[in-house]
C-alpha cells in the first residue's frame, strides 16, 4: 500500500506542500461522524484493532466508518464535517491547494519554526487527514497516547515498533510507518516531532 504524506515546511513567509497522489476516499454521511464513540488502537503481534467504547446498536453507515473512532487527533477526527472543524479551531491560518481535489486548511500555533502547527486536508467538506508538526510539545492534538515531544520509548509503549523506518524530508529525522494502517510519527533526537492520520483512501 502507497503512503504519501503532507509535508508542510515554514521558512519565513514560505509555506510549501508536498504530497503523492492518492484515490478518493468513500464520503462519511454528515450525520454520523459526530456521534462515534472514541476509540483506540490496540496492538497484537503485526496487526492493530480499532477498541471502542461501548456505543450501543449501530446502524450499518456508523459501522462502515467505525474505524474513524480510532483515528483521532484531540477533540478532531478524521472524517468529521468541515463546520465541526471550524467550531473546534476556527478559520484556518492559511487554505493551500492539496491533490486530487483536496484543499489543505493550516492552523498555527505559534510564531516561531519551532511552535507547533497543523494541517487539515479537507474533500467535499470533510476532514480526511490531519497531521500535527513541531519541535515544542503540544498536548491537545495528541494520538493514541501519544502527543508532539513524547520521547521514542512512549511510541513503541503504545503501538509498538514501526513496520517501516525511513528517512524522512526533514533533515535528522526518522518518520515511523505502521503501514497498511494510516498513522505514522516523525522522531527527531528521539522526540515526536510529526503525527499523521488519515483516511485509508487518503494515506
Amino acid at each position: 500500500m502507497t503512503r504519501a504524506r503532507t509535508v508542510i515546511r515554514i521558512a519565513g513567509a514560505i509555506l510549501g506542500l508536498t504530497c503523492a497522489p492518492h484515490a478518493f476516499a468513500q464520503q462519511a454521511p454528515p450525520s454520523l461522524v459526530d456521534t462515534l464513540p472514541r476509540g483506540h488502537y490496540v496492538r497484537s503481534g503485526l496487526a492493530f484493532a480499532c477498541v471502542t467504547e461501548a456505543a450501543g446498536k449501530l446502524s450499518h453507515e456508523q459501522f462502515k466508518v467505525l474505524e474513524y473512532s480510532c483515528l483521532r487527533m484531540g477533540p478532531l477526527h478524521v472524517g468529521m464535517g468541515a463546520a465541526a472543524l471550524k467550531g473546534e479551531l476556527g478559520q484556518p491560518s492559511r487554505q493551500v491547494d492539496g491533490p486530487n481535489g483536496t484543499k489543505v486548511w493550516v492552523y498555527f500555533f505559534g510564531k516561531t519554526n519551532n511552535d507547533p502547527y497543523l494541517a487539515a486536508s479537507i474533500w467535499q467538506d470533510k476532514l480526511v487527514a490531519i497531521q500535527v508538526t513541531g519541535r515544542l510539545p503540544e498536548d491537545k492534538f495528541g494520538f493514541n497516547g501519544i502527543a508532539l515531544g513524547a520521547a521514542a520509548e512512549d511510541v513503541t509503549k503504545q503501538l509498538g515498533k514501526p513496520m517501516v523506518v525511513r528517512p524522512s524530508s526533514e533533515p535528522n529525522t526518522d518518520l515511523w510507518s505502521y503501514q497498511p494502517w494510516t498513522f505514522s510519527v516523525e522522531i527527531s533526537s528521539g522526540r515526536v516531532t510529526s503525527i499523521r492520520v488519515a483516511d485509508p483512501k487518503f494515506n
